[in-house]
């Protein structure tokens, strides 16, 4: 069995705890496609960082042609698709005409209906929601996604919480000055975002710390 994984190789990412899994489960043949990596790999200058939000449509022609490429070339079993964010939905669909015996998966760890293009733009966009019928598959963390996945063309709605990677999640010791640091009544890790600096300033008189990517971007009072 070959098993195709679209997604970062960031060490600590969600694509490499998959990728770790398949092959504890005995799977030998897998392999990760870098689609973060490959889309930046194109915009080094800082210059089309910021423009990419305006032209990522443009920028993301290459990655779609690489990756149904790969596709064709590795010919794997499974495919499994974390999030799509740079996929056009034809691509999605080009997949399923070129390897029709294969199976298609798109595990979504964001909401995939969060298309606001000022304030959720890292999280989903219309390419996203337009590519759910494509799928054998979809995978959700939220319940609360699966009527409307199934409203929007989703063959399969599989309700998949998040869970976490004992290779990368895992009790250490501390000295008494990481104590201090790092300990706190109450810890929030993730990324910002207003909803959640909405619902964390209830907690704001407890003793609360968070760690994340981001919130510099939060309000200091």
């Amino acid at each position: 069995m070959k098993v195709l994984i679209s997604g970062s190789k960031f060490h600590f990412g969600l694509p490499m705890s998959y990728f770790r899994a398949f092959k504890k489960f005995g799977i030998k043949d897998v392999e990760i496609f870098a689609d973060e990596e490959e889309y930046w790999s194109d915009l080094k200058s800082l210059k089309n960082r910021y423009t990419h939000r305006l032209f990522w449509k443009i920028f993301a022609t290459r990655i779609n042609k690489k990756f149904l490429a790969k596709v064709e070339q590795y010919k794997p079993d499974l495919i499994l698709i974390l999030k799509g964010w740079f996929y056009k939905p034809q691509t999605i669909k080009k997949i399923k005409e070129i390897l029709p015996q294969s199976v298609l998966f798109c595990y979504n760890q964001e909401n995939p209906f969060n298309t606001n293009f000022f304030t959720q733009f890292s999280y989903s966009n219309k390419w996203v929601v337009k590519s759910i019928p494509y799928y054998d598959a979809y995978f959700t963390w939220g319940n609360f996604l699966i009527k409307r996945l199934y409203v929007n063309g989703a063959k399969k709605v599989i309700y998949l919480p998040f869970g976490y990677d004992p290779d990368i999640h895992y009790p250490i010791e501390v000295d008494e000055n990481g104590k201090k640091k790092y300990g706190s009544e109450i810890a929030f890790i993730g990324t910002y975002s207003k909803d959640r600096e909405h619902y964390l300033r209830y907690l704001i008189n407890y003793d609360l710390k968070i760690w994340g990517n981001g919130w510099y971007k939060a309000k200091k009072n």
